[in-house]
C-alpha cells in the first residue's frame, strides 16, 4: 500500500478516535453547568459523522438491527411531518425530534469505530466532572443567589431530570469499573443536585428507578451498589429536608395539592391539577383527531372552549400551544395514533434491545437510561428541550452502538457478538 495512504488511513482513524472519546467526555462532562456546549459538542460530532458516512457510502452496510435503530431515531420525527405541512412554517413540530433524528449519523460512525476503543474511562470521568460543575452550580444558585430552586442554565424541572438520569448512569457504570470511588461521588453529588432543583417528577422517579435496578441485580453480586445506593438516596433525601426550608415547603405543597385533588379541589392544586386538566383536553383532542391529532392552534382554541364550557377551569386558557405537560399526552394530543407508533419505536424498541443485552454494562446501562427517560416524561415534554433531545439522540446512539457491537474494554464485553446483532 502506498505510504501516502497508510499515513492518511491512520490520521483519519486517529482523528475519528479522538473525536469519538472526547464528545464522550465532554458531553456528560459540560451538561449541566455550562450553557449548551455539550449541544455544540454533539454538533461537531454529528458533522464528522456524517462526512465519514459520505466518504464511506459504498462500504457501509446496514443490517437488520441497524433499520430498527434507524427507526428508532427516526420516529418521533417521522410523526410529526404532517403537522408541519399543515401548520405550515412553524418548525417548531421537528425542531426537537429532527436532533434525535441526526444523532443515527453518530451511531453509524460508532458501528464502524467502537468496537476498537475503550471508552469506559473517558465517559466515566466526563460523569464526573460533569458531577463537580453540577453539584458547584447548584449550590451557588442555593446558598450565594439565594434561587428558590436550582435550574442552572434551564428550567428547574429539565435541570433535575437531567442531573437524575446521569446519577443513574453513574451508578449502572459502576459495575466493572476501575473507577468505582469516582462513580459513587458522581451520583452522590447528581442525586443532591436533583433534590435541590425540587422537581418532583425527578426526586419521585428515583426510588422507581432504584427499584427497577434491584429488581436486575437481585442474583448479582453487586446487590450491595444498588442497597448502598438506596441508603445513600435515603441519607440525603432526609438530610436535604432537615437542612432545607424550602425542601419543607415544597414538601407540604406537595401534601397539600394530594389532599386538594382527593377532595375535588382541582383549582387549588394548581401544579397538579393543572397537569391533569392539560391531559384531559389532550384526551378530547385525541377524540376528535383520533390518526392524526391537532395542530397547536386549534388545541389552544379547543382548551378555551372547554374553559367557556365549564369543564377546565380558568388557568389552562393561557396555557401557550396546549403543552400538556406530558410527553405522553403532548404527543397524542399533536399527533394522534401515529404518536403510539412513535413512543413504541421510539422508548420500547430500544428498551427490548437493551435488556436482551443487559450482561453488558452498556446495554444494562441503557436500559435503565430509558427507563428514566420514560418516568420523566410522564409529567414534561422533556423531549421538546433542546439540551434533552440532544442528550437523548446522543446516549442513545452510543449505548445502542456499544451494546450491539461492543467495545475494546476489559473486562470484554464483546460476548456474543453475532447474537447481539440480532434483534
Amino acid at each position: 500500500m502506498n505510504t501516502s495512504i497508510k499515513e492518511r488511513i491512520t490520521k483519519t482513524t486517529f482523528n475519528s478516535r479522538s473525536l469519538i472519546l472526547l464528545s464522550l467526555f465532554l458531553v456528560p462532562g459540560l451538561l449541566l453547568w455550562t450553557p449548551n456546549f455539550s449541544v455544540a459538542v454533539t454538533l461537531v460530532l454529528v458533522i464528522y459523522s456524517i462526512t465519514f458516512i459520505v466518504s464511506k457510502r459504498k462500504s457501509i452496510k446496514l443490517n437488520r438491527i441497524d433499520y430498527i435503530v434507524l427507526l428508532c431515531f427516526s420516529a418521533y420525527f417521522l410523526s410529526n411531518v404532517h403537522n408541519l405541512i399543515r401548520d405550515f412554517g412553524n418548525f417548531r413540530y421537528i425542531d426537537a425530534p429532527s436532533k434525535i433524528l441526526i444523532c443515527f449519523a453518530i451511531y453509524l460512525l460508532l458501528k464502524d469505530k467502537i468496537p476498537n476503543l475503550q471508552v469506559r474511562k473517558p465517559l466515566e470521568l466526563g460523569i464526573f466532572i460533569g458531577s463537580i460543575g453540577t453539584i458547584s452550580i447548584s449550590l451557588f444558585q442555593l446558598i450565594i443567589l439565594n434561587f428558590d430552586r436550582v435550574d442552572g442554565f434551564l428550567f428547574s424541572i429539565n435541570f433535575g431530570y437531567l442531573s437524575c438520569s446521569m446519577a443513574f448512569m453513574s451508578l449502572c457504570m459502576l459495575r466493572g469499573s476501575k473507577n468505582k470511588t469516582l462513580l459513587w461521588i458522581s451520583f452522590f453529588l447528581l442525586t443532591l443536585s436533583t433534590l435541590m432543583t425540587l422537581t418532583r417528577g425527578a426526586i419521585l422517579a428515583i426510588p422507581i428507578i432504584l427499584g427497577v435496578i434491584l429488581i436486575l441485580n437481585i442474583n448479582r453480586a453487586n446487590l450491595k451498589h444498588v442497597i448502598f445506593g438506596v441508603f445513600a438516596f435515603l441519607s440525603l433525601s432526609l438530610l436535604a429536608y432537615h437542612s432545607s426550608e424550602k425542601i419543607q415547603k415544597r414538601t407540604a405543597y406537595t401534601i397539600h395539592e394530594i389532599h386538594a385533588l382527593s377532595s375535588g379541589d382541582i383549582s387549588s392544586a394548581v401544579s397538579s391539577g393543572g397537569r391533569l386538566q392539560l391531559w384531559y383536553a389532550s384526551l378530547v383532542a385525541l377524540q376528535k383527531s383520533p390518526i392524526l391529532g391537532l395542530p397547536h392552534e386549534e388545541r389552544e382554541k379547543l382548551l378555551t372552549q372547554l374553559h367557556e364550557d365549564g369543564v377546565l377551569t380558568e388557568w389552562v386558557v393561557g396555557v401557550s400551544r396546549g403543552h400538556a405537560h406530558s410527553q405522553y399526552f403532548e404527543m397524542i394530543a399533536s399527533t394522534g395514533s401515529l404518536s403510539l407508533l412513535a413512543i413504541l419505536a421510539m422508548l420500547v424498541v430500544p428498551s427490548i434491545i437493551f435488556f436482551k443485552r443487559r450482561d453488558n454494562v452498556f446495554g444494562y446501562t441503557g436500559f435503565i437510561f430509558i427507563i428514566g427517560i420514560s418516568i420523566f416524561g410522564l409529567t414534561e415534554v422533556l423531549l421538546q428541550a433542546n439540551l434533552i433531545s440532544v442528550y437523548f439522540g446522543f446516549f442513545l446512539a452510543f449505548f445502542l452502538a456499544a451494546s450491539i457491537y461492543g467495545t475494546a474494554d476489559k473486562p470484554n464485553v464483546n460476548r456474543n457478538l453475532e447474537n447481539n446483532c440480532r434483534y
